[in-house]
């Protein structure tokens, strides 16, 4: 918009490259002639341009490294929270997640 008085129809544009198995996160921005190894995750929200290295982890705005891609999965495995509860009934879910932080189910309720 800062140049449509000299030139009005004027676009910026550039391809943008994602290698295998990325993940981008809900509201990021990918700039054009943004390239993305494979193996990353892209934060939610986060803006971003220029090389990012296969099995890198980025959030923010602008976008900066904060870590491994790999090292971030296998906490993610690892960790008492992560339930194995996608694809089950909501009861079910529901159910796994309130025994898991100890509270009370249907029978608690309000």
């Amino acid at each position: 918009m800062m140049v449509r008085d000299r030139r009005p129809r004027a676009q910026k544009l550039g391809a943008i490259r994602i290698g295998d198995d990325v993940f981008v996160g809900e509201n990021a921005v990918l700039l054009p002639g943004t390239e993305i190894g494979a193996g990353c995750i892209v934060g939610p929200g986060a803006v971003v341009r220029g090389t990012v290295p296969e099995n890198t982890l980025v959030f923010g705005n602008p976008a900066q490294e904060v870590g491994r891609a790999s090292l971030y999965l296998e906490r993610l495995l690892s960790s008492a929270d992560t339930l194995d509860t996608f694809g089950l009934p909501m009861a079910e879910r529901r159910a796994l997640s309130l025994a898991r932080f100890g509270l009370p189910g249907e029978s608690g309720r309000a």
